[in-house]
């Protein structure tokens, strides 16, 4: 699988890396919440509160690739946000942002915004936002704010596309890759090695055990240039130490 990434984006928020994860299974102890929570921590820890890089994660089965990631006039991009019905200009959604967040200060009377209004200073003065566009034209993430509803995991997910994010540094997002599938893998959320009866993506599992051992499956994606060129391919063969993380790489499908 490939990403294409025009020049308008190099200028805006240049680095993106891209990975897929096969046959995980979120329906046992409560590891979908976990996941999620995992995120959010990871969102206000390694990634400095979305300032040094953004985690977006999809429901593959959903996704309609190729993809491109691009930047855009706000009013250009059309989203429908995660847990909306309606699609949105970026400009709108923003726009909708700011005036929740004044509203907020005004009510509790304090300057500290929660959840995704405390990301807006993010896109001060940004003469295009970033998006990562499908196939078909439709704009499946925002990054820093958010990505589509249409492209919403579930508990139901068994293959995740996970899009990392930064105007910092390609070092940041490899980084923030790498520690995300690890915990991925400690969480027990792939495939199980040993210990009860093997598991089919997506079933109802057995309670499992301290001694159970599960791995996971990652496909590599490359990012590239709009001559075709290669950008950054990750996980590259050097990327990634575990041998619980079975990485299927471009030249092996």
């Amino acid at each position: 699988m490939s990403i294409i990434v025009t020049p308008a984006v190099l200028n805006i928020r240049p680095y993106i890396v891209c990975c897929l994860v096969k046959n995980l299974n979120f329906n046992k102890n409560n590891a979908f919440k976990k996941f999620i929570a995992l995120q959010t921590k990871f969102h206000d820890t390694i990634c400095d509160k979305r300032q040094a890089a953004t985690i977006a994660t999809h429901d593959m089965n959903l996704v309609k690739s190729p993809l491109t990631y691009d930047a855009k006039v706000p009013s250009h991009i059309k989203i429908t946000p995660l847990f909306a019905k309606e699609e949105l200009t970026a400009q709108s959604l923003v726009a909708n942002l700011r005036r929740e967040a004044d509203e907020i200060r005004k009510e509790k009377k304090r300057n500290k915004l929660s959840g995704i209004h405390k990301y807006l200073d993010l896109l001060h003065e940004k003469p295009e936002y970033p998006c990562l566009v499908d196939k078909e034209g439709c704009v499946i993430s925002f990054p820093p704010i958010t990505n589509s509803d249409k492209t919403k995991i579930s508990k139901d997910t068994t293959s995740l596309l996970i899009e990392v994010t930064s105007s910092r540094s390609l070092h940041i997002c490899k980084e923030v890759m790498d520690t995300l599938l690890q915990e991925m893998l400690n969480m027990g959320i792939g495939e199980r090695l040993s210990g009860k009866k093997a598991e089919t993506p997506g079933s109802e599992p057995e309670e499992s055990n301290t001694n159970d051992k599960y791995k996971i499956t990652v496909q590599q994606v490359n990012v590239i240039n709009q001559d075709n060129s290669l950008r950054v391919v990750y996980p590259s063969r050097t990327d990634l130490n575990s041998d619980l993380i079975q990485v299927t790489y471009d030249c092996d499908e």
